[in-house]
């Protein structure tokens, strides 16, 4: 009897673990989708301590990271935790409402055999840059808690080509420079653009689509340095979308006197004889515009300038010392304008024994 009962025992253990090896939950893994991209189908595999991460790729800046993880039962949770911070946590379950779930803390939430329930996680995409979420659920019957664990990449909400305009040094009386940036969002939605109202002083930019779909623009004009004072011009104006987007373009340039030095940019004395008097001119329009000199790489006393007025211009007769010892020389005269604005004229040479 006592033989029988060991054996009812046994056949009853054996069966319980077979039902509840039968009945063991299957977590289903379905793609996430977010505000601004479509699903693309799902992925389903049985997860006993977790699915591997899911990786929702770039996301623009103010778009909303949302992630769904599909659950089938039965499946009975009792606790949940996440390290997001979540815009919302829901639970939605076939036929029913959608359940508002706490971010962390105890819950209880039966889901029976034959039913499935969606876990959506929302978050809000505030920064450029790798962002690392998840969850993580507490469920009945086992010892570890199944990670739901996703990421995404914070990314400008418009893309630029260039993302800035930077043209350097531009002769106050040179030609204009061209200006051309390509603008697309990062979603590669359509979209409509308006002009900028504060573009900095010589600039143009005119607006036009690239394709028939408004999915890519470009911004094209030009930079007219004529007629602005000497120095630093720039800005980062506003575009706007029609859809009340927008995004700033740096704009910038540093518009220099215009000068004309002759010859330049080196002046070359060529062999010279020691003890020899030797001079070479250096022209200079407008004579307005010098407003100082110095020697770099040249000792002191290597050569004297004397300044001649001609015209309009003005002219530098460079005299060598007769004092110099025979060998190479090399440095500059470098030449002083408003504003800082600087010319290096090359000297070179050799003295001869």
């Amino acid at each position: 009897m006592k033989h029988n009962h060991r054996y009812a025992l046994g056949l009853l253990r054996h069966l319980t673990l077979l039902l509840l090896a039968t009945c063991s939950p299957v977590y289903h893994f379905q793609e996430s989708t977010t505000s601004l991209r479509s699903s693309s189908g799902f992925f389903t595999r049985s997860a006993p301590g977790g699915l591997a991460p899911l990786s929702l790729g770039p996301l623009p800046l103010g778009a909303t990271a949302s992630a769904y993880f599909l659950l089938s039962g039965p499946l009975a949770i009792r606790q949940i935790e996440s390290s997001c911070a979540c815009e919302s946590l829901e639970l939605r379950v076939e036929g029913q409402e959608p359940i508002s779930l706490p971010h962390r803390g105890r819950v209880t939430v039966d889901l029976p055999a034959g039913r499935s329930a969606e876990v959506l996680v929302r978050v809000p995409v505030r920064r450029l840059g790798r962002a690392r979420e998840g969850l993580r659920l507490w469920v009945e019957g086992r010892d570890l808690p199944l990670s739901l664990r996703f990421s995404f990449e914070g990314v400008p909400f418009f893309r630029l080509r260039p993302e800035r305009v930077d043209l350097g040094k531009v002769p106050a009386g040179g030609s204009p420079k061209r200006v051309s940036v390509l603008v697309e969002r990062s979603d590669r939605k359509p979209f409509r653009l308006r002009p900028a109202k504060d573009l900095p002083r010589g600039f143009t930019l005119e607006l036009s689509p690239l394709d028939s779909g408004l999915r890519r623009w470009r911004l094209a004009g030009r930079f007219d340095p004529r007629g602005l004072p000497a120095g630093p011009v720039g800005g980062a104006p506003w575009f706007e979308t029609e859809d009340d987007r927008r995004f700033r373009l740096p704009l910038s340039a540093w518009v220099e006197d215009e000068v004309r030095i002759l010859p330049a940019p080196r002046l070359v004395f060529g062999l010279v004889p020691q003890g020899r008097a030797v001079s070479k001119d250096l022209r200079i329009e407008p004579a307005a515009w010098l407003r100082g000199w110095r020697l770099e790489g040249l000792p002191p006393g290597f050569l004297t300038v004397e300044r001649h007025r001609e015209g309009s211009g003005l002219l530098l007769r460079l005299r060598l010392s007769r004092a110099l010892r025979p060998g190479s020389f090399k440095g500059f005269l470098v030449l002083q304008g408003p504003r800082r604005a600087i010319r290096r004229v090359k000297i070179l040479g050799k003295i001869l024994e």
